[in-house]
């Protein structure tokens, strides 16, 4: 945050479209939820933006053949702050934050000798075909919802249908995650959209 200077007045956006669905923000609860997390990721924003110059263009292009919602491309930031080299404390590695298991079933390769969840062509088409197969999942289960299909990223695309069955609604909204860091993992990719969006404004230069 050192060194970016943020315009402490900037006011986040009353609606915004984020994967094709309208994110209406006027509510007080949803505005403090936001606000909550836009600081949040406000803190690391000198890491990810200089970085997104990089490897946008890369998941765009992979995202656009695979049919995945451009703005999915959020999620990256979320996972890893767009670090091939990411690896958290559970065991997830790169910059889409695969678990081995996901990672080998969706044709990566991990072995004592490579590691493609650092590899970030072949980790953002595992990425994508995880995505589309969530998707996939939960549309078949009358869900055909791609937050939802995002916020399986995190929780898992099991956990999402059964909440789905236990609470009887079928999208994003509607729903409450027993996780709620299945939900901010959406709310943090909004937030991160944001950011991006208005750069001019927030820090006073592109």
């Amino acid at each position: 945050q050192g060194r970016l200077t943020i315009d402490p007045g900037f006011r986040l956006p009353d609606t915004l479209t984020f994967a094709g669905r309208l994110f209406d923000l006027r509510s007080e609860r949803l505005q403090a939820k936001l606000q909550t997390i836009y600081d949040q990721e406000l803190r690391s924003a000198h890491v990810f933006i200089p970085r997104s110059g990089k490897y946008f263009p890369l998941i765009d292009s992979i995202f656009a053949e695979y049919h995945i919602p451009a703005d999915t491309r959020y999620l990256a930031i979320v996972e890893s702050r767009l670090s091939p080299l990411a690896e958290s404390k559970v065991g997830a590695v790169g910059m889409w934050q695969f678990m081995k298991k996901t990672a080998t079933g969706f044709g990566l390769t991990v072995n004592d000798f490579i590691d493609e969840r650092r590899h970030v062509v072949k980790a953002t088409i595992a990425a994508a075909r995880f995505l589309q197969s969530n998707y996939d999942y939960l549309a078949s289960r009358g869900a055909p919802d791609w937050l939802l299909a995002m916020s399986a990223y995190n929780a898992g695309a099991g956990n999402i249908a059964k909440a789905m069955q236990e609470q009887g609604g079928k999208d994003f909204f509607d729903l409450i995650m027993k996780s709620d860091e299945s939900h901010s993992f959406v709310w943090r990719a909004v937030a991160t959209k944001i950011i991006f969006e208005h750069q001019e404004e927030i820090f006073g230069q592109p």
